[in-house]
């Protein structure tokens, strides 16, 4: 039988650390051989070597060392490694050592290390505010739901939904557990417990967020994930209750059981926030300016549900709880406030225009003033007035973001149109050589071709000068490096003296090449970087649009059944349906800015165009009052463009993808997602045209046809948009 060479394990530590001097590591190895061991040991080595050995280890078919390896007592400096790995022997005559990967421990301050920690906090609560704007959708959703069951049974589709809202509130809760708690909470308390930190207010971040965070995944959001598991299972027995009224009640019951347990992990989720405010400012702006825009509709849908209870009483005719409630509300909107205070601070502070702008329009509108009034005015049970301050809070936040989008669009066109300056003005600085190396090759000494030399240098280092300026230090590096060379090659000229004249000319072509490819790396990124940005204000806007127009079709729907019974409409009928038909002209209106800007994806383009043009039919046809099977037709049109619009650059759990996250260009992955959306029509429409056992007209199947025709020649495009992509990543 072969003897097989001993299996040997370093367990801890799993990966390279920074330590500081007054860490203590723990250290656990494994070893084990088929004929028995005939040396183990844990291995330390810096200035010196320290070993460490289990009491008996020789004939043993397995082993194990456990320790702790104490830093201070290494006496190494800040920036010095010990190496450590594990290394074991059998009783083979030509037994060479197996040795475990080697683990690096780097010394560093306990200032290093304590701001080390201070970043994972960050990251903490960067996926908390994550975590809070899903668990916010979905709450929104799961109201969606229940506004819909309260109106008509929609049985089968509601079978969908809730399936949706699971996943979602799955992902929610396994993002926080898998990411959060098992990879970024571990690391705070081993690296806090190792190397003995003494930072009071990193020791009580971490003794608060470990607990809290446990306690919030396995009990609300848990509660959230068994209560729409339950939810689903009672929406398809209650199909069998009878009469319907009885079933509906049944459904609302259980729907309103799940929105309690989301607004009670929505509530841990903004106290566990908060308690890492601190953490929150350092997070980027954008977290922050999300998570203050969704407390304030949140409390705004609080304030209304107060108001129906407080407004026709007194202070003194309230019961105990609805003080409270009152309390807790003003309280809420005063932390608002601190927040807002922070945010518009910190803006002032940022190198972005579109921030500093945001700041200045905060101010001026008195943002902070106006949230601390609007907690006075709850403090007196003066709801309305709080109500009315909110909502002229929201349209003013509303219409700052909408500005602050138009200045990144702005913004990042210019950039593209300066990069693209540079990259030509590259281009023709290389063509320019390219020609004058030739002519010196084919020619000696010319004055002319000297002067022609000169001012090539001279622009480059010009150019050279605007790329650092504009952050482009790399590549302003290797022009700087072309200008030193185009020197030397000047001097070369002078003395008549070419001995390193060809190598050098090369050089020149060569580093230019290479400024060129890294400007339109640069620009590549910047342009797919737009494209997906568009995407996900697509996406965030259609989702919208989606919510209205299925509020907006249930409302044609009923005047259509009156309609069908009288045969005739009402004056104020009629003024509704021109009420929709001006809300889905503004559809048109919100989209179309969205047509020129996704004018490079065609795929996406065309869906855009397709439904401009059927919300600007819908509109005219009921402001016509013109309802029937035509109708009917286009808003299923919208219905189906808005969903798949509303499902770009999402992933599973219903979130908005992070650009670093994607595989291939955002861009890339939501045309695919369009095409898959039309394939899927296709194959239903194939299949109900099989199963009605009718012959089928040639002009359809020639339809179809051409419509997988279509999709073949965009998928073959967009597989040369991967390629490239990918031919890209592999040559950075």
């Amino acid at each position: 039988v072969e003897d097989l060479p001993p299996e040997v394990v370093l367990v801890l530590p799993e990966q390279d650390l920074t330590v500081t001097k007054n860490a203590v590591v723990p250290l656990h190895a494994t070893a084990r051989d088929d004929n028995g061991l005939s040396a183990f040991s844990v291995e330390m080595t810096s200035k010196e070597t320290f070993s460490l050995k289990p009491e008996e280890v020789d004939g043993l078919l397995e082993s194990s060392i456990s320790g702790n390896l104490t830093i201070g007592r290494a006496s190494l400096s800040e920036g010095e490694t010990i190496e450590v790995f594990a290394q074991a022997l059998d009783h083979s005559p030509n037994s060479v050592a197996v040795v475990s990967p080697t683990v690096r421990l780097i010394v560093v301050s306990e200032q290093v290390k304590q701001q080390e920690l201070h970043e994972i906090l960050k990251q903490v609560a960067r996926s908390l505010l994550a975590a809070y704007d899903s668990q916010r959708i979905v709450n929104q959703e799961t109201r969606q739901l229940l506004d819909t069951v309260r109106s008509n049974n929609m049985q089968v589709r509601g079978t969908e939904v809730i399936s949706l809202l699971q996943t979602r509130q799955v992902a929610i809760r396994d993002a926080l557990r898998d990411h959060v708690e098992k990879d970024l909470v571990t690391i705070l308390l081993e690296h806090w417990e190792i190397n003995r930190l003494t930072d009071p207010i990193l020791k009580e971040a971490i003794a608060t967020v470990a607990p809290e965070l446990t306690g919030l995944i396995d009990d609300e959001l848990e509660e959230c994930v068994v209560s729409i598991d339950l939810l689903r299972n009672n929406w398809k027995e209650s199909s069998q209750i009878s009469p319907a009224e009885n079933r509906i009640a049944n459904d609302i019951r259980g729907i309103r059981t799940v929105i309690e347990n989301q607004e009670s992990a929505l509530k841990e989720l903004a106290e566990l926030i908060q308690k890492l405010d601190r953490w929150v400012d350092t997070a980027n702006l954008q977290s922050q300016w999300q998570f203050i825009n969704s407390g304030l509709k949140i409390h705004a849908q609080e304030l209304t549900s107060l108001a129906q209870e407080t407004v026709s009483k007194s202070l003194d005719e309230l019961t105990n709880a609805q003080r409270d409630q009152l309390q807790r509300s003003s309280e809420a909107h005063l932390s608002l406030s601190r927040k807002m205070q922070k945010l518009t601070s910190s803006l002032s502070q940022v190198d972005s225009q579109s921030w500093q702008q945001l700041g200045t329009n905060l101010k001026e509108f008195q943002a902070v003033t106006k949230l601390r009034k609007s907690a006075e005015a709850i403090q007196n049970n003066n709801v309305l007035k709080a109500i009315e301050i909110n909502r002229d809070l929201q349209r003013k936040l509303e219409d700052f973001e909408s500005q602050r989008s138009n200045f990144r669009a702005n913004k990042t066109s210019q950039l593209l149109a300066q990069l693209q300056k540079y990259a030509d003005r590259l281009q023709d600085i290389a063509e320019n050589q390219k020609e004058l190396s030739t002519k010196w090759s084919d020619s000696p000494f010319d004055e002319v071709h000297w002067e022609q030399q000169r001012r090539l240098k001279q622009s480059l280092n010009e150019l050279s000068q605007q790329l650092k300026r504009y952050g482009m230090s790399s590549v302003a590096k290797i022009l700087a490096e072309t200008t030193t060379v185009m020197g030397e090659i000047s001097r070369e000229l002078e003395d008549q003296n070419k001995t390193n004249f060809d190598t050098n000319l090369g050089l020149v072509e060569q580093k230019i090449n290479t400024a060129i490819s890294q400007v339109s790396d640069s620009l590549q990124r910047l342009q797919e970087r737009d494209q997906n940005f568009m995407i996900r204000e697509l996406s965030q806007l259609t989702s919208q649009l989606l919510k209205q127009h299925e509020a907006h079709q249930q409302s044609i729907s009923v005047i259509e059944q009156i309609y069908a019974q009288r045969r005739r409409l009402t004056r104020s009928q009629r003024r509704e349906l021109l009420g929709i038909s001006q809300a889905y002209s503004m559809f048109a209106e919100k989209l179309q800015p969205f047509e020129s800007t996704s004018q490079e994806l065609p795929v996406i383009s065309q869906r855009l165009d397709l439904l401009v043009s059927a919300t600007e039919e819908a509109s005219a046809k009921l402001r016509q009052s013109e309802i029937g099977p035509d109708l009917a037709e286009q808003m299923a049109q919208i219905h189906t463009l808005l969903t798949q619009l509303s499902t770009l650059g999402t992933n599973g759990s219903g979130e908005i993808a992070e650009d670093a996250a994607i595989p291939f260009p955002q861009h890339l992955r939501s045309q695919i997602q369009i095409l898959l959306a039309r394939q899927r029509e296709l194959v239903g429409q194939e299949t109900s045209l099989l199963k009605s056992g009718q012959v089928i007209p040639e002009e359809i199947k020639q339809s179809i046809s051409n419509e997988q025709q279509e999709i073949i020649g965009a998928l073959e495009t967009l597989l040369k948009g991967i390629d490239l992509h990918d031919g890209n990543r592999q040559s950075q």
